[in-house]
């Protein structure tokens, strides 16, 4: 007929920088190593609906260099957390009165801390091999035993220190003797340093025993 229909159209609404009743805030996440991962989830501006069906895989984590990370961060440091170009559309399709645009995005942080050791736990131990010699003979050099959990550390004689009763040796002990084995302090700071993910205590660092057994004598030898 004469009666013709007509459209009220109603566009989006650009949003305003800095408004923050227009922006999506990715929540700050802390645990300590090896507790579950956490869900990532976002805090919204009064303005905004949350979206549906966001998941992990819809973030992004980059470490304090700004190195992107495969996947979910593990280990020990802070990351920035960013909802990817999937979080960000479920998030614009749940919000059809505003063009949200990249500035509308605000990254979290996701934080890592050190796992304390637990006592008595030989996975995160490290304890310097007992060596029993007779005297005279040459002692294999020393080593220490790294618990399953760590990261193995290459170390020399150097690293070791020799003491019997209160009395700390010059080097490696040649005379008979019990001498306890332990790591020097540079060598336990070498061990941390390539361990972040657990804070280790000293009871962590076990020692051994150096063993030089007397020689026993021969008959006829006059030296």
């Amino acid at each position: 007929g004469d009666f013709k229909a007509g459209t009220f159209t109603i566009k989006p609404k650009d949003t305003t920088a800095d408004d923050v009743t227009t922006q999506v805030k990715v929540n700050d996440h802390s645990i300590v190593y090896g507790d579950p991962t956490p869900t990532f989830d976002l805090a919204y501006g009064d303005r905004l609906t949350a979206a549906t069906g966001l998941t992990n895989a819809d973030f992004n984590f980059t470490d304090v260099d700004g190195n992107p990370i495969t996947g979910i961060p593990e280990n020990v440091g802070s990351y920035k957390v960013s909802l990817n170009a999937s979080g960000q559309a479920k998030v614009q399709a749940a919000n059809g009165n505003y063009t949200l645009v990249a500035d509308d995005f605000t990254a979290g942080k996701f934080t890592i801390t050190a796992k304390s050791t637990t006592p008595n736990d030989a996975t995160t131990e490290v304890t310097a091999d007992s060596q029993t010699i007779t005297f005279g003979d040459t002692p294999a050099d020393f080593t220490a035993t790294f618990g399953d959990k760590l990261n193995k550390v290459t170390l020399t004689n150097a690293d070791f220190v020799f003491t019997q009763g209160t009395t700390t040796e010059n080097g490696v002990p040649t005379d008979a003797g019990s001498y306890e084995i332990s790591l020097t302090g540079d060598a336990q700071t070498r061990i941390k340093a390539a361990n972040p993910n657990y804070k280790f205590s000293d009871t962590d660092f076990k020692t051994g025993t150096f063993l030089i057994n007397p020689k026993t004598t021969t008959d006829g030898d006059v030296k």
